[in-house]
């Protein structure tokens, strides 16, 4: 089972975030398929989530068994074609440690968002610190690493300005 978590909430769907700032740490080991961010887990749907004034400044450690999705603020992001995630004025600050265990679908990690579909917009935001991601035996899993996104699959809009990312990757 997938399990999704955040310092605020683990799934948002047809949610406004504004003015959100967190501090602290997130460390989830041994589930078959997660989405970890800090300050959402998962956004999902067909309605808008959006996202502003918002920051978190945290450490996150993953180590699984199945596919990985991290990001400093949203882990995953499936929106569908009619909804939309819209992060304006928001950062992230920290380290992201991810490690998959068994020969999963892969590893996204993003400073921002570690995996995102369509309709995704971010102004004046950024990241800011490491990103380290290491699979165990297995070099033919996927790695997608971003300062800013991990990876991004759009069918529709998508639109980015105004960003600043600062992320290492070791």
């Amino acid at each position: 089972d997938a399990a999704y978590a955040g310092l605020l909430t683990g799934t948002a769907g047809n949610s406004s975030i504004n003015k959100v700032s967190v501090d602290g740490s997130i460390s989830q080991t041994g589930l078959n398929g997660v989405s970890i961010g800090g300050l959402v887990g998962l956004t999902i749907g067909s309605t808008n989530v959006a996202i502003s004034t918002s920051s978190a400044e945290t450490n996150i450690t993953v180590s699984n068994e199945g596919s990985i999705n991290v990001g400093g603020l949203i882990g995953a992001s499936f929106m569908t074609s009619s909804g939309s995630l819209q992060m304006q004025d928001a950062y992230y600050k920290g380290t992201i440690n991810s490690e998959t265990l068994t020969d999963s679908t892969g590893i996204n990690s993003g400073g921002l968002i570690g995996f995102a579909t369509s309709n995704l917009q971010i102004d004046n935001s950024y990241a800011a610190g490491t990103i380290n991601d290491t699979t165990v035996s297995f070099p033919s899993t996927t790695r997608n690493e971003g300062g800013l996104v991990g990876i991004m699959i759009s069918e529709s809009f998508t639109t980015i300005t105004q960003i600043n990312d600062w992320i290492t990757d070791s």
